[in-house]
């Protein structure tokens, strides 16, 4: 499946081009999406199938939750991240002097962890599908900017039109609660032995991987190419200029009618109401992009954190996984069912802290994380000397 092998002196001249100086903003951004990611994953890391799962009498709390699921959470930091894939992909592909056979060996192999995470850790994984759309996002890469940012608003509203129409078609699907036997029978089923946990997502990747591809693909394919369009256009440096000030009011509005469709008393139009959440969630995305491109104080020690985070979202995002499988399977299954969806956050605000602090302390003595070494190593060998 991978290309032949690069000579030794196209990779000495590859590693030559790679060592300008990296976008300290979109290291930022992408620091934040990283973060915030885990604020919705958490939920899936213990019963992969659901979010989220609230009580059968719905008290003040759940509520409170599908108001915060609905305005800040849903698709928001996986928009953001998405985004940041395609800019520092296309970044990628400027440093390589369009040299894509080698950017191609590096989705390659990021479709290989993509598959090893969701299969043997986790069936929430993002990575496999990045790599497919990385792979497609590497043919339209030369384009002119308008006609770039014409296909990726083309290629968004194709995708979530084409989720909506799959949400309606499922029809109906009964609710499920957390007292209902349904949802004690997949505790049991996701944290039982661990040969189970493996078949169950190898089921759950065959699944995605036929669904995959008539829906979320196109609507993340046209995310990613509009993160290209974005850092041709200086968004990440310089803001989004005249129309930031529309970017918030119309994530509102529109998460505002999500949110009344979602807890109408018709049901069948919850797939409508994700439809218009993942559309609500792409001016937020941008609207962060803009706040931290025109923050004064990307000096200080908080962004640097920040910035280290984002320097290794590799390994942070499968550390994400394996401390929350542990956690949720292994060592205290029993939270799947007592914790309210504060509890949930609570554990994932905590180990963001951590993780600032991890990633802080690796960047002070190594060059890269070790996954992001593993990954280059992986697709240039070992005569590949990463930028600093």
């Amino acid at each position: 499946m991978l290309l032949p092998s690069t000579n030794h002196a196209m990779l000495l001249k590859v590693s030559t081009a790679v060592t300008a100086a990296r976008l300290a903003s979109i290291d930022t951004i992408r620091g934040i999406a990283v973060l915030g990611i885990l604020l919705l994953n958490v939920f899936s890391m213990g019963v992969s199938l659901y979010d989220y799962v609230p009580h059968q009498q719905a008290n003040f709390a759940d509520k409170l939750w599908q108001v915060l699921y609905y305005f800040v959470l849903r698709d928001r930091f996986m928009s953001l991240f998405a985004m940041l894939f395609g800019a520092g992909l296309y970044l990628q592909w400027q440093r390589f002097a369009g040299a894509t056979d080698l950017l191609k060996r590096r989705m390659y192999w990021l479709l290989v962890l993509g598959v090893l995470h969701c299969i043997l850790i986790w069936p929430g994984d993002i990575l496999f599908n990045y790599a497919v759309c990385g792979l497609i996002l590497l043919r339209y890469l030369k384009q002119p900017p308008q006609a770039m940012l014409a296909l990726a608003l083309r290629l968004f509203v194709m995708g979530v039109l084409l989720s909506g129409v799959a949400s309606l078609l499922a029809g109906d699907i009964p609710p499920i609660y957390r007292e209902s036997a349904e949802f004690q029978q997949e505790v049991s089923l996701w944290t039982g032995a661990y040969q189970q946990q493996v078949a169950l997502q190898a089921m759950y990747w065959v699944g995605d991987l036929l669904y995959f591809p008539l829906t979320y693909l196109w609507q993340l394919l046209g995310l990613m190419l509009l993160g290209a369009y974005a850092v041709r256009s200086g968004w990440f440096t310089v803001g989004l200029a005249h129309y930031s000030r529309f970017l918030l009011p119309s994530s509102v509005l529109l998460s505002a009618i999500a949110y009344l469709i979602a807890t109408s008393e018709n049901a069948a139009l919850t797939g409508v109401a994700e439809a218009v959440t993942n559309v609500a969630a792409l001016p937020m995305s941008l609207w962060i992009i803009h706040q931290l491109a025109k923050s004064q104080y990307r000096s200080s020690s908080i962004f640097s954190a920040l910035q280290a985070v984002g320097r290794m979202p590799l390994t942070l995002y499968i550390g994400q996984s394996v401390a929350g499988v542990l956690l949720f399977r292994h060592i205290a299954p029993e939270l799947n069912v007592s914790l309210d969806w504060y509890g949930y956050l609570a554990i994932a605000m905590l180990w963001n802290a951590v993780q600032l602090v991890i990633a802080s302390l690796w960047l002070h003595y190594f060059a890269q994380g070790p996954l992001e070494s593993l990954w280059r190593k992986l697709a240039f060998g070992r005569n590949y000397h990463p930028a600093p």
